[in-house]
């Protein structure tokens, strides 16, 4: 038995079964075997990365509008996807969680979401471009665009891909967000659909209603509210709800708003929401107690909360100090009014630490 592994990459190992111990040839033979597999790997690795660096750029080329339609064709067709005289759609697919977005973890993340993704699109038989360009959208997921003939169903295609991404372990509409823009016909409004798809899954992957696919007439208000999110009616307007809670943790130095934010994000669920927070559920009830305890000495701020829940929160990205509050650093306990000795889950294990002093779980 002998590893099959290069350059830091290990991809399992090879195994000869014998009926008594095996020749000093034999470990050798068996030992080439794995550095040609190994070598074998190696090779279509970087074959595929040069086909996705190919597709990215196409896509980011459709998206910026950098290259004229007829060379886009062409170099589609190069790729083995044909874009001229089909029906277009454009999808993002996004997790709900995103991984960091720098270093290798999130490289890493990026790369596995992108293999499922093309995984996907082979097994469904779609023709399609698959890259990793959806951050020219702000995002962190991977963008399609899909070709379909006269007799194809987008709803079909949908239907299919995320059941396909549902098999390879990232359950559509619970791990992942599969969003898609409008059917069009021609290569030229291609970019639009793209667009829309990614303001879609801006609008979703937040949502706490799990679907296999989401189109434009699902995300509705949440949607229209994103669409509007740097109007500055609607930013003072969502300042002028919050602003009971805004100016207490001015005057205080906390900043409630990301505890409220990260709250509204897990669907009103505390559970769900001391788990984002890597904190126990208890020390997110001391916080909340203190938060409503005071409320009676800070009028406004429990009708805010409601509207908060309605506009600020589907807006998305309004209040002032939008923070995300998945790290536990001292500055930030002080800020949102965590006790002093919470200290951060071991998400690695699922174990809880110490929770505080003398506290644990």
């Amino acid at each position: 038995m002998t590893s099959v592994e290069a350059r830091g990459n290990r991809w399992g190992r090879l195994v000869l079964l014998c009926d008594q111990e095996p020749p000093a040839r034999t470990r050798v033979l068996l030992e080439r075997a794995a550095s040609t597999i190994a070598l074998n790997q190696l090779v279509a690795r970087d074959s595929s990365s040069v086909e996705r660096q190919a597709r990215s750029s196409l896509l980011l080329s459709i998206v910026n509008h950098s290259a004229p339609t007829r060379d886009v064709a062409l170099r589609a067709r190069g790729l083995g996807v044909v874009l001229e005289q089909r029906r277009l759609l454009g999808v993002v697919v996004r997790r709900r969680r995103p991984a960091p977005g720098a270093g290798a973890g999130g490289n890493a993340s990026r790369r596995e979401l992108l293999d499922a993704v093309e995984t996907a699109v082979r097994e469904c038989g779609l023709a399609a471009l698959a890259g990793d360009v959806d951050e020219a959208a702000g995002g962190t997921g991977v963008t399609l665009l899909v070709a379909l003939d006269e007799s194809g169903s987008d709803e079909a295609a949908l239907g299919s891909l995320s059941a396909a991404l549902t098999r390879a372990g990232h359950r559509a509409g619970s791990d992942v967000v599969v969003a898609a823009g409008s059917v069009v016909r021609t290569l030229d409004l291609a970019r639009r659909s793209l667009a829309e798809a990614a303001q879609v899954a801006d609008a979703t992957v937040h949502t706490a209603e799990p679907r296999p696919f989401y189109r434009l007439h699902d995300v509705r208000l949440r949607g229209l509210l994103y669409l509007l999110r740097d109007d500055v009616r609607l930013q003072t307007f969502v300042e002028r709800e919050l602003g009971p809670l805004l100016s207490y943790d001015q005057r205080h130095g906390t900043n409630h708003v990301a505890l409220l934010e990260t709250y509204l994000v897990e669907g009103r669920n505390k559970r769900r929401a001391a788990d984002a927070m890597s904190v126990s559920r208890s020390a997110l009830y001391t916080a909340a107690g203190a938060d409503r305890a005071g409320a009676r000495r800070r009028p406004g701020v429990e009708r805010a909360a409601p509207v908060a829940a309605r506009g600020a929160h589907r807006a998305g990205r309004h209040a002032r100090r939008r923070t995300r509050a998945h790290r536990l650093t001292p500055s930030w306990r002080r800020r949102v009014g965590l006790p002093a000795g919470t200290r951060a889950l071991n998400d690695r294990s699922g174990t809880r630490s110490t929770l505080g002093p003398g506290t644990t779980t």
